[in-house]
């Protein structure tokens, strides 16, 4: 037991001593800055569709992409002191088609009995998906690596197929329209729904030079409340509503990117002066611990 915690302290020494001695030479350097830092990252990558899509939900269904898709990312990220700092960050995912076509699906299930006319012709596609989301950075950092956990909320934009049909009977004169929408009837006609997220993600730099980084990038985003779908069955001839149906979901939006690209780091109030020679480095050093510690730290 005495050998694994030796270990443990062992490897733990190994990990913080590099990251406080980077720290320590950046802030001796200029500690009147605190090592302010704006980066702007540029990454493309893959996005996973984490939604959960029960057996006989048209809800998920009529927004049911591949579960793979690609995925661009444009972030910018301030850190105004040595650890905290803000992040925004704009995705825009790329489904290419749903792999399912819900009209198609329809007809299928009642062409026996009814004639079917399409109220939304041509074959659709989903739209490019914009998600928004900022909050809150924090950075681990050495002479090569960067660490950059971050929360934040945000907003992820889902498109969804539209269905709308008039049923007429084979050998009758009974008219329907069945159609498929959004609980709020401001959204009829919408092919998207905005929903609220959690979002939560880490990026880990690595440094090719003092202006560029080498990135990695992992995202999760989880919805936050439950999302409502409505089926309606109308009767042309009297208006009434005839058949109603209700689908929800919780996973609506969830979804996993993995991305890798470049990072563009900025330094902010650093004066940007004559590289000077070893003798002037090391006199700064020393003026700079003695401001710091006095003339004799033993005192203290």
């Amino acid at each position: 037991m005495k050998k694994v915690h030796l270990l443990a302290m062992l490897l733990f020494t190994a990990c913080v001593v590099p990251v406080s001695q980077a720290q320590e030479s950046l802030f001796l350097k200029d500690p009147s800055t605190k090592n302010k830092l704006l980066q702007l990252d540029l990454d493309v990558g893959t996005c996973f569709d984490l939604a959960y899509r029960g057996k006989g939900n048209m809800y998920t269904a009529m927004s049911d992409r591949k579960s793979v898709f690609p995925a661009i990312n444009l972030r910018l990220q301030h850190f105004f002191s040595r650890k905290w700092g803000w992040y925004t960050n704009i995705r825009l995912g790329i489904p290419v088609k749903y792999r399912r076509d819900c009209y198609t699906e329809l007809v299928h299930a009642v062409e026996a009995n009814y004639y079917v006319n399409n109220l939304i012709p041509g074959t659709q596609k989903p739209d490019v998906n914009p998600c928004l989301d900022f909050g809150v950075a924090y950075r681990f950092e050495n002479s090569h690596w960067a660490f950059y956990p971050r929360l934040g909320i945000g907003v992820n934009s889902i498109s969804y197929q539209r269905v709308c049909a008039e049923l007429k009977k084979k050998g009758g004169n009974e008219l329907y329209k069945i159609e498929y929408r959004g609980d709020d009837e401001s959204n009829y006609g919408s092919e998207s729904i905005d929903a609220f997220i959690l979002s939560a993600g880490i990026t880990a730099n690595y440094k090719l030079s003092r202006n560029c980084f080498l990135l990695l990038n992992v995202n999760y985003i989880q919805p936050l409340g439950r999302f409502t779908y409505r089926k309606y069955v109308t009767d042309l001839y009297t208006g009434e509503k005839v058949e109603r149906g209700v689908y929800k979901s919780s996973t609506f939006a969830r979804d996993l990117n993995v991305s890798v690209g470049f990072g563009f780091p900025f330094y902010l109030g650093r004066k940007t002066n004559k590289k000077s020679s070893h003798r002037e480095r090391t006199r700064q050093l020393m003026e700079q611990k003695r401001k710091t510690y006095g003339l004799f730290p033993g005192n203290k």
